[in-house]
């Protein structure tokens, strides 16, 4: 419903909002839910415990729907990736560590993943600038 109000509003923008599969999530005690990757403590700083599997396998995810994306034609710079909860982690992270697109983020009720995306700012060189609030 979102993607549809904002599209209209925006309609030179091409609106991506990858969806997540269902996997368990320790911290909900077990159960199966839509996840990008296991979460088992609310804010670690310390890499989750399966490692960065989960989030690089998520990140893959999200590159091959960008991907397909683009081969449809759709202008680069008029990709809008994002998110909400850990989907809006895996936008912002995909943006900080994505090195061949400029890519715009739309992130709801989430976090940057602190533990990896910080190292990654300063490896790729990027600049984050300040967000602008748009009522829909």
């Amino acid at each position: 419903m979102f993607a549809k109000k904002f599209q209209a509003r925006f309609p030179y923008a091409k609106i991506v909002l990858p969806s997540s599969g269902k996997g368990p999530v320790t911290l909900n005690m077990g159960l199966e839910i839509p996840c990008w990757h296991d979460v088992h403590v609310l804010g670690a700083l310390e890499p989750p415990k399966e490692g960065w599997r989960g989030i690089v396998y998520s990140r893959r995810h999200v590159d091959d729907v960008l991907a397909q994306e683009l081969a449809t034609g759709v202008n680069p710079a008029r990709v809008i990736i994002g998110g909400f909860s850990q989907g809006g982690a895996m936008a912002l992270l995909t943006a900080y560590t994505t090195s061949t697109l400029d890519l715009r983020v739309m992130a709801f009720e989430t976090y940057p993943r602190r533990d990896c995306a910080s190292s990654c700012l300063y490896s790729t060189g990027c600049i984050l600038q300040p967000v602008q609030r748009i009522v829909i």
